[in-house]
């Protein structure tokens, strides 16, 4: 049966589990570390997998010990909470690798770096939409652009080439910029309408 099964689980069996959380302790810090200096999701994932089998492993530890104390029921419990806790963890994955796919409004953080980026160039009146979607370890970010209405398309052109370039000399992880532009939009009262970088 069961019960019997654990109480006559081995004491190796019980440091071996030890033995292994430790070891995935040491990997998810590591792997961890390599995703927040790589941006990759992919590593990101690899590590959160790291972490699940540092609950595995400790569950099968407290399953082992409880199991040879007589308490064959501790088992299926802790396997159930680790279930869940790596359902949760798929689920979290899912949406951030589906938020990198698709464009999105950029964190706080970046948008405030591109706005910074961009106050000083010539002829750019408005930043008008800021997206931005993961490309690897790397961004890709499109950009909406406000000029003057009466400027030559060669002009307009030339302030987004410069936006362009400002952005992949400031952004490390900038990789590609799109910049689309049409004359500002304003309100009734002449004044261009807030926007992420007014």
């Amino acid at each position: 049966s069961g019960a019997t099964t654990l109480q006559g689980a081995a004491p190796a069996a019980l440091w071996v589990a030890l033995a292994t959380v430790g070891a995935k302790l040491a990997l998810t810090a590591y792997t961890f570390g390599v995703s927040r200096r790589t941006g990759s999701s992919a590593v990101s994932a690899l590590a959160s997998d790291h972490r699940n089998d540092i609950f595995s492993a400790a569950a099968a530890a407290v399953g082992i010990f409880f199991g040879r104390q007589g308490h064959p029921w501790v088992d299926p419990l802790v396997g159930a909470l680790v279930a869940l806790i790596i359902l949760r963890t798929g689920i979290e994955i899912l949406r951030e690798s589906s938020a990198d796919l698709m464009d999105a409004v950029p964190s706080n953080d970046l948008s405030t770096q591109i706005c910074q980026a961009l106050a000083d160039i010539k002829g750019l009146e408005l930043v008008e939409e800021i997206r931005s979607h993961r490309f690897g370890p790397y961004l890709v970010i499109s950009l909406t652009i406000g000029v003057d209405g009466s400027l030559t398309v060669t002009e307009g052109d030339e302030i987004a080439s410069a936006v362009e370039q400002r952005l992949l000399d400031r952004l490390d992880l900038a990789r590609r910029v799109h910049v689309h532009y049409h004359p500002t939009s304003r309100g009734p009262d002449g004044v261009a309408a807030e926007r992420p970088c007014a």
